[in-house]
C-alpha cells in the first residue's frame, strides 16, 4: 500500500504536534496548515488521501462564530475529500452539528492511535461509493464535479457565484440559511462577500430557476430556504 497522504488543520500546540504524531505512525506524509483557507488552497493545489480537521484550534483559525459554516465549504469544495473532525468533549456540540453534512467521522480526546487509522480506512473505502456529488431536487440535478446544473435534462447557465449559492441551499433544502452564513461560506482568502452582495446572487438566482418551478423563499429575518422537491434527491 503505498503511503498516505494526509492534510492537517494545526496550529502547532502540544495536543495538535500529539495528532499530528499519530497520523505520522500511520507511515502517512502529513501537510499542517493554521487556518481553513489554507487548507482549501492546499487542497487546489494537491491530491491528499484525506484531511484532519482539529475542531479544539483558536476560533479565529476556524472562523469565529461561523465554523460551521466555514467548515462546510471544505466539503462543497471538495465533495470527494473524506473529512475526519478532531476535538474535546467542549467540541462536541459543533462535531454533532457537522456530522453528516460537512465531516465523514471523529475522533474524541484523549487520542486512542489505534483508532485514528481505522477511522481514515473506514472513510477511505467509502469514497468510492460516496454520496453528495451530486445534488437534486426534483428536476433539478447539480454535478459537483462537472459543475454543470441541469433542469429536467437541460442546461442552466449561472454565475460561479450563483452555483455557489444554489449548491448550499441543496445541500440544506428545506432549511432557513442566514444571509451571513452563506456570505461566509461564498468568501474566500482572496475575495470577501458581503451579506448584502448575496442578495444579488439570490435574485438572479431565482430568476433563472422561476421557469423551472423551484422557488427560493425569503425568510423574513432569517435567510432563504430552497423548496424541497418529493421527487427530488440527493445521490
Amino acid at each position: 500500500m503505498s503511503r498516505l497522504h494526509l492534510l492537517q488543520l494545526a496550529d502547532g500546540s502540544s495536543s495538535s504536534v500529539r495528532l499530528t504524531l499519530a497520523l505520522r505512525q500511520m507511515d502517512a506524509d502529513v501537510v499542517t496548515v493554521s487556518e481553513l483557507d489554507q487548507l482549501r488552497t492546499t487542497c487546489r493545489k494537491a491530491r491528499f488521501d484525506a484531511a484532519v480537521l482539529d475542531l479544539d484550534l483558536p476560533q479565529s483559525a476556524v472562523a469565529g462564530p461561523g465554523q460551521v459554516c466555514a467548515v462546510g465549504t471544505i466539503r462543497d469544495d471538495f465533495p470527494t475529500l473524506p473529512l475526519l473532525a478532531c476535538g474535546s468533549s467542549g467540541s462536541a456540540g459543533r462535531i454533532a452539528a457537522l456530522l453528516g453534512t460537512a465531516i465523514d467521522d471523529f475522533v474524541l480526546r484523549p487520542l486512542d492511535t489505534e483508532e485514528i487509522p481505522v477511522r481514515i480506512a473506514r472513510m477511505m473505502e467509502a469514497q468510492g461509493t460516496r454520496t453528495g456529488t451530486i445534488l437534486e431536487n426534483g428536476p433539478l440535478r447539480f454535478d459537483l464535479v462537472s459543475r454543470r446544473v441541469e433542469v429536467a435534462g437541460r442546461s442552466i447557465a449561472l454565475t460561479s457565484r450563483e452555483r455557489g449559492v444554489l449548491q448550499i441551499l441543496l445541500r440544506h433544502k428545506g432549511e432557513a440559511i442566514a444571509k451571513t452564513c452563506l456570505a461566509e461560506r461564498l468568501s474566500t482568502l482572496e475575495e470577501e462577500i458581503a451579506p448584502q452582495t448575496v442578495e444579488t446572487y439570490v435574485h438572479g438566482l431565482r430568476k433563472k430557476l422561476r421557469n423551472a418551478g423551484h422557488t427560493i423563499k425569503t425568510i423574513r429575518g432569517v435567510g432563504y430556504l430552497l423548496s424541497p422537491s418529493d421527487c427530488g434527491a440527493e445521490t
